[in-house]
């Protein structure tokens, strides 16, 4: 989300906080939420909480308006006057400063870029001990983030393509394994690795996402994307061009 967006969102929620206010029935026995107000205030402060660590990261909005909600409720379990007070007083306070600095909100975008350079996705075949070892290399020597799908939550993915494309966003970088128990034959004539994730490796470079390198150790022939590197282990490697189905 840009600053000015996040700024209107802000607004809107400084609006309904204050109708809510306006909308409090005073009785004999006390001050009370108007009718239908209770469930739009509770949803508005969890909507406010997602806004502030969507668009600050770690922040003292979120906490400070927690801790108002709390607090904020009578004896009956209903919201307080003074409890939707003190949220909108975050609001406000919140909307003031970021008016007079938007550039905190492009701070948050900076750390996210940064560490979207810092991961790396690595595809891999059946030896899990070579990932594995790749993985230590790429987090102790070279201080970057290693991502291997099969140990990410699926977050919601009901596919391996959607689970793919949510953890290939995060990073900048992949390298691809090739080991010999890769190795299928494509024909009588030539034998060659190709995993399921080197198609998948091409078509993110070709939507500028992602760069890659290709290892490959104990092959005689490779079939790999032609926008990628491949990074021999073995000299007597010979590359194929990667064949469209």
């Amino acid at each position: 989300m840009t600053p000015d967006v996040v700024i209107a969102e802000l607004e809107r929620y400084e609006a309904e906080l204050a109708r809510i206010l306006r909308g409090f029935k005073r009785t004999s026995s006390g001050i009370y939420i108007g009718e239908g107000d209770d469930p739009l205030y509770r949803q508005y402060a969890r909507e406010l909480a997602d806004l502030y660590n969507d668009a600050l990261g770690q922040n003292v909005y979120s906490r400070q308006l927690s801790d108002e909600y709390s607090e904020g409720f009578g004896m009956y379990g209903a919201p307080s006057f003074k409890g939707v007070e003190n949220i909108l007083s975050v609001v406000k306070a919140s909307l003031t400063r970021l008016r007079r600095s938007p550039d905190l909100l492009n701070k948050k975008q900076s750390q996210e870029a940064l560490r979207h350079r810092e991961n790396v996705f690595i595809i891999h075949g059946r030896d899990e001990a070579k990932w594995r070892e790749l993985k230590d290399i790429v987090k102790s020597e070279f201080r970057l983030n290693p991502i291997v799908l099969m140990e990410q939550p699926d977050a919601g993915c009901k596919t391996v393509i959607e689970k793919f494309e949510k953890y290939a966003q995060t990073c900048t970088y992949a390298i691809a394994v090739f080991t010999p128990d890769d190795e299928v034959k494509a024909g009588p004539e030539m034998s060659f690795a190709m995993h399921s994730g080197a198609n998948y490796l091409d078509s993110t470079r070709a939507r500028g996402q992602i760069g890659s390198n290709i290892l490959a150790k104990g092959m005689t022939h490779i079939a790999a994307p032609t926008r990628g590197t491949l990074i021999a282990l073995d000299p007597d490697i010979h590359q194929e061009p990667a064949r469209e189905k």
